[in-house]
């Protein structure tokens, strides 16, 4: 290669390409470097979002289905209704009416409203 050059071994060679194609592998291995990190960061949240989803399926095989059923329900409508406290404010003043209607059936659905109307008023 060197006698194609013209280049005698020991010579230096100077070329003003040749500055910035050395310094091309480094930044090409700089960019699959970040690419790495980053991929390494999404598996991190799937491993964390995985992790729930089993520990919330061990729970449901092995404990009491009811109490997940009425944990996960309260999680949800607590969420649902998050920043509706006007709606809920309206809403209080029709529990009572509503629990002492014979509906001790569908208490599954008022107790979680009733606890979070108790803790945000």
């Amino acid at each position: 290669m060197l006698s194609t050059l013209g280049k005698k071994k020991g010579e230096v060679i100077e070329h003003k390409w040749l500055p910035s194609s050395l310094k091309e592998p480094k930044r090409v291995e700089g960019h699959n470097f970040d690419i790495k990190k980053q991929l390494l960061e999404f598996d991190n949240i799937i491993d964390n979002q995985r992790n729930i989803i089993y520990s919330k399926r061990e729970m449901i095989i092995t404990e009491d289905i009811l109490n997940f059923i009425k944990e996960t329900e309260e999680e949800f409508i607590t969420n649902l209704l998050e920043g509706e406290e006007d709606e809920i404010k309206n809403f209080h003043n029709t529990l009572p009416f509503m629990q002492n209607k014979n509906m001790n059936d569908k208490s599954i659905y008022l107790d979680p409203l009733i606890k979070f109307k108790k803790t945000k008023f």
